[in-house]
């Protein structure tokens, strides 16, 4: 009795050490978040689940915020790209939990094109870029429907993180996204040379990576837009892929009507003129871009009885 009763704590310790190993194994290698679905029941997202699993979480956290907004009403959501039957279901019984009577959806490019103002259900041919804050959607769109399009995911969020990157390597310095969101809207450039609309210097202040103590270094647009030039060369070269897909007779149109920039990325200074002088086609940047995805699909909502390229 004497060894038992020695043992006995031995063997619960040893139990109770298991338990927390094997509690800790599946918190840090499998549990990830977890959402409610439609159903009311909880579903587990692991940490290498499929990216549509988790953009259908962060979907369903945003249009939590708005379910006020929503009212049990019709609801029509911009999605980006072409993407994949799960995605597509993810993000609709994200729309469905926040109060959507009846879910459409819509691609962005045709969203935005619509916020600029284009007629999309016309025969001829207009493409958009819109430069967003995670992806770069291009599409060319006829009648309706989206001909050919092209996806990278290279878009405003990368511009921040290559000054980021920019400003430690260069400067010595260290910043966070919101100062490098203010570096670029001050004096984010695409060009080297703006002439006349060149901005005034931006001063940085920040702490040095190395000791710590606080810097001020000024910051001219030649600098972000050396900075930028390998980014925006993908844009470049995502949007000559596009072309090449296009059909002969849509091509000439576009050359005849040109191209329209949206999204917060087509604010960037020069950026219309530097496309326009590398691909040979004039570049339209679209009143307030920033806003252009969000009027479109209001416009969409509004008819959704006409538009018959809304998704159900």
């Amino acid at each position: 009795h004497r060894e038992d009763r020695h043992r006995r704590p031995v063997d619960g310790a040893r139990r109770r050490e298991e338990q927390r190993d094997r509690r800790d194994r599946h918190r840090s290698g499998r549990l990830r978040a977890r959402r409610r679905t439609h159903r009311g029941r909880h579903r587990l997202l692991a940490r290498g689940a499929p990216l549509a699993r988790r953009q259908g979480l962060r979907a369903h956290r945003r249009l939590r915020r708005h379910d006020q907004r929503v009212d049990g009403g019709p609801l029509a959501e911009a999605r980006v790209g072409r993407r994949t039957p799960v995605e597509m279901r993810a993000v609709r019984d994200s729309a469905e939990q926040a109060g959507g009577r009846d879910v459409h959806m819509i691609y962005e490019p045709m969203a935005a094109a619509l916020g600029i103002g284009l007629d999309v259900e016309a025969p001829e041919g207009n493409m958009v870029v819109d430069i967003g804050g995670g992806t770069t959607e291009i599409a060319v769109i006829s009648l309706g429907g989206i001909v050919c399009d092209q996806s990278i995911r290279l878009a405003g969020d990368a511009f921040t993180e290559d000054i980021i990157e920019y400003m430690g390597r260069q400067h010595n310095i260290v910043v966070g996204e919101t100062t490098a969101e203010n570096i670029k809207k001050k004096v984010g450039s695409a060009l080297m040379e703006l002439g006349d609309e060149a901005p005034e210097d931006f001063i940085v202040h920040g702490p040095n990576r190395v000791t710590s103590l606080p810097m001020e270094v000024p910051i001219t647009y030649q600098e972000i837009a050396h900075c930028l030039d390998k980014s925006i060369g993908r844009i470049e070269n995502a949007i000559l892929s596009a072309l090449s897909k296009t059909p002969p007779e849509l091509y000439g149109d576009l050359v005849q009507r040109g191209i329209y920039l949206a999204g917060g990325g087509a604010q960037l200074r020069g950026l219309a003129k530097r496309l326009t002088d590398k691909i040979n086609i004039q570049f339209h940047v679209a009143d307030d871009p920033l806003r252009a995805v969000a009027r479109g699909t209001g416009i969409a909502l509004k008819n959704v009885d006409k538009f018959r390229f809304l998704l159900r």
